[in-house]
């Protein structure tokens, strides 16, 4: 008996052009600027906690999108309820500007090292975040969370982080922790918990005031840091304290690409004069960092690609199991191919199976196996991620054991149109790749697509064109059969080059 774990290859490509974005001219120095970053705010910061309406101002107010605040309803949240996430959504499409990220502020209160409500909701959050195809909740660590000089409570916090990972990593979401702790202790939290799904939130504002050296914090947590506050707590953005320049330069030396989130504004302008003054600052500096200028003509290149296959290789097996050919079905010789869909976890464990063609009587044994393999990592640009595969576990009566036979026909390509490069996220500046599981099903159609990567604010054009591929059906020894891989849409901004 053996396991064999096949790849699908195609590879298309689509080039547009679009105008992009400039920032209003009443800023500071009434300068245009080209953001590298995209810009968000949080709800709390514009007086919109919780709130659907918090999408409408900011849009008013010229940024791209809206962290968003995730408030507890008993021990559950707000946004568990399905009509109030419909309301959400609905404020996201006529604003045109996406959710950046959650918070649970009420954490300060209410905190994760000794109250068992705040699992409770990060838990809840956890699901909301996938449901809604947000990727990163905003854990703080502030007022009655406060975590230095705390070594009982970081131990706490640890166990519960412990418990919440493997929820958060099977959806797709990082808990991002934000707190008055250095980089080196904020590392050794994250070695605990031995997670991709729990790294940190970075709070420019709230590290200065800590006394720490910001610009070295930031390049030594490098990689880990997957949201970022602006913040100044002194005065309007440029003349205050915060070496916004500087701040820059370190997020650009570490490659980072996320988002950019106000909060705390002074407001000596007022409430939104404020806020459009420091973001407009904010592009001023920013668009010096990123490499998505404009060209001669005034516009940006957005390049859609969709990989897999030769592209995305599937990784490799590194410790298979055997299956147990079980004795009833040996002695009734009943043998056969049983089709598994297996899901490996960031660690390359198989962290689920599903059975795509069944063989009732080998199905469980199929199963136990494969749960037992572990794969090299999946990695895509350096990053590790969750991979969706197809395993064909053959039973053959014989006492050799082999596969026997086996013709395993992937699908073939019919049609694979790209998405389109939203028009918002080229004006904001938005680029990075979706990482997608998709099931082919017996007639050549997609009849399920999972994100196991994501990209705030691409990730449902990049699904929704999955969706309308179609594909010659895979085969096994003729017949058709359901079939699972990976592919990954890679949405990329740059300067287009004339022609010689």
């Amino acid at each position: 008996m053996k396991g064999t774990t096949i790849g699908l290859s195609l590879f298309v490509v689509a080039v547009l052009a679009a105008s992009a974005g400039s920032a209003s001219s009443g800023g500071p120095a009434g300068q245009k600027a080209v953001h590298s970053l995209p810009l968000g705010v949080c709800d709390w910061t514009i007086g919109k906690t919780g709130d659907p309406s918090a999408f409408e101002l900011a849009a008013k107010l010229g940024l791209d999108g809206v962290q968003v605040s995730l408030v507890p309803k008993g021990d559950s949240l707000a946004l568990a309820d399905p009509a109030f996430r419909q309301d959400f959504l609905k404020a996201v499409r006529k604003a045109r500007i996406p959710i950046a990220s959650f918070a649970i502020g009420d954490l300060n209160n209410v905190p994760l090292k000794s109250d068992p409500r705040a699992e409770q909701w990060l838990a809840k959050g956890i699901d909301v975040a996938s449901a809604m195809e947000v990727k990163v909740i905003l854990v703080p660590f502030f007022g009655k969370g406060e975590l230095r000089n705390d070594p009982a409570g970081i131990d706490a916090v640890v166990a519960a982080l412990r418990r919440l990972a493997p929820r958060a990593e099977e959806r797709g979401v990082v808990l991002a922790l934000e707190s008055y702790l250095s980089a080196a202790d904020n590392l050794k939290i994250l070695d605990r918990v031995g997670s991709p799904a729990v790294q940190v939130y970075y709070d420019v504002g709230n590290s200065q005031d800590a006394g720490y050296p910001i610009l070295d914090e930031i390049r030594r947590l490098g990689p880990h840091i997957v949201e970022v506050h602006a913040k100044d707590t002194k005065d309007l953005y440029g003349k205050g304290s915060m070496d916004f320049p500087a701040v820059c330069a370190a997020l650009e030396d570490i490659g980072y690409k996320g988002w950019l989130v106000v909060e705390g504004t002074k407001t000596p302008l007022g409430v939104e004069e404020s806020v459009r003054y420091d973001a407009d600052y904010l592009r001023m500096v920013f668009g010096e960092a990123g490499p998505s200028l404009p060209d001669s003509e005034g516009k940006l290149v957005a390049t859609v690609a969709i990989l897999s296959g030769k592209e995305l290789p599937p990784p490799k097996l590194i410790k298979e199991a055997p299956p147990k050919y079980p004795f009833s079905a040996l002695r009734s010789k009943i043998q056969g191919t049983v089709v598994i869909k297996a899901v490996l976890g960031t660690d390359g464990h198989v962290s689920d199976t599903t059975i795509l063609k069944s063989i009732p009587a080998l199905d469980e044994a199929a199963n136990e196996a494969v749960r037992n393999w572990v794969y090299e990592p999946f990695l895509l640009e350096g990053r590790p991620y969750r991979y969706v595969t197809t395993v064909t576990m053959v039973f053959s009566a014989s006492t050799a054991r082999r596969p026997g036979g086996l013709r395993l026909e992937p699908p073939t390509p019919i049609r694979q149109a790209g998405p389109d490069y939203p028009e918002e996220a080229i004006r904001s500046n938005i680029e990075g790749t979706v990482v997608l599981g998709i099931t082919v099903d017996n007639g050549g159609s997609i009849n399920e697509v999972e994100i196991l990567g994501s990209a705030p604010g691409l990730d449902l054009v990049a699904s929704d064109a999955v969706k309308g591929w179609r594909y010659e059906a895979a085969k096994n020894n003729g017949k058709p059969i359901p079939y699972c891989t990976t592919v990954a849409v890679k949405f990329s901004l740059g300067a287009s080059k004339k022609q010689p």
